[in-house]
């Protein structure tokens, strides 16, 4: 075996020397990647705390948004309720002024109108 004028001990002092620069090399790039991984992982944090603030503001806004569509809905379902009332109560007062020779249809016109009445009634009390 050809040793190239190294002794046995040069060359296990060569072994030796190249295993503390391999170790001290493997130690110094484990530093690296903790250190590399721990800065990753704190961009990730930040970037996560950004979409999760998007993400809540993103809701409130919607929850803002559905509150307001419903109670604009709601408001637009109310005045049509009541002026389907008025419009009950207009015909109601029509046919009260009708004459004896009406009195039948008057009658039937009237309980149908109440009908409509109990109808709009639960409706308006449905919204409150």
């Amino acid at each position: 075996m050809a040793n190239d004028g190294f002794t046995p001990t040069q060359i296990k002092q060569l072994q030796e020397l190249l295993d503390e620069r391999f170790e001290a090399q493997d130690i110094r790039l484990i530093g690296e990647l903790d250190r590399r991984f721990a800065e990753q992982a704190e961009r990730s944090d930040v970037k996560f705390a950004q979409q999760d603030k998007q993400i809540e503001a993103q809701f409130t806004s919607q929850n803002q948004w559905l509150k307001a569509q419903f109670t604009e809905e709601r408001a637009y379902y109310r005045q049509l309720i009541r002026d389907e009332l008025r419009d009950i109560r207009e015909q109601l007062t029509r046919l009260s002024e009708r004459t004896d020779q009406d009195d039948r249809v008057a009658f039937t016109d009237i309980e149908q109108l109440k009908r409509r009445v109990s109808r709009v009634e639960a409706a308006l009390a449905k919204l409150h």
